[in-house]
């Protein structure tokens, strides 16, 4: 994490859900990717435990990726621990601002086992089960997230709120842009 929070203080792990991380162990290893094989990891949450499956690829120079499947997802979808008083309601999708947007989508394509396609911004995008991954040039993603700081890579997010008008937040290094949420 020490190389990560060098190059910049915002977010550097990004997880992606899995349905089967068996298969998605195998489908990395068809994809020249090595893991670690599928682990059960336990953090407390307000007494309980909640588990999670996940795989371990080496990092990619952008950041941590985790494949993982919640086991206790009911632990983790509670409204005394989902609601946020800036009505914060999904996370719709990490950005990548980088050099080289096809090397990066190349990377995170084949750790989430799905196809990219090309940007309407001008990058990349792999649509997940929920959200959307994107990688786009660092100068698309200045015009995304004004005024964020960072070398690149950099990685940006977009959070759906309940109320309220699109805005972004700089806080801590990580520049999160609001937007309404579609129901």
């Amino acid at each position: 994490m020490d190389r990560f929070l060098a190059i910049d203080p915002g977010a550097h792990i990004l997880a992606l859900e899995l349905n089967d991380e068996a298969a998605a162990l195998d489908s990395l290893r068809c994809a020249g990717v090595t893991s670690d094989e599928a682990s059960i990891t336990e953090c407390d949450a307000g007494g309980e435990k909640a588990r999670f499956a996940m795989l371990m690829p080496p990092d990619l120079p952008e950041e941590r990726v985790l494949p993982l499947r919640h086991l206790t997802r009911d632990l983790l979808r509670r409204l005394d621990n989902t609601v946020h008083p800036n009505h914060a309601a999904v996370l719709t999708e990490a950005i990548y601002t980088v050099d080289a947007p096809a090397e990066t989508m190349t990377r995170l394509s084949r750790l989430a086992g799905h196809p990219a396609e090309p940007d309407p911004l001008g990058g990349y995008r792999v649509a997940l089960a929920r959200g959307t991954v994107r990688t786009l040039a660092c100068q698309v993603g200045a015009s995304l997230f004004p005024a964020a700081i960072g070398t690149a890579p950099v990685i940006r997010l977009t959070i759906a709120r309940e109320a309220g008008t699109d805005r972004v937040v700089h806080a801590y290094g990580v520049a999160i842009r609001f937007t309404a949420a579609s129901h």
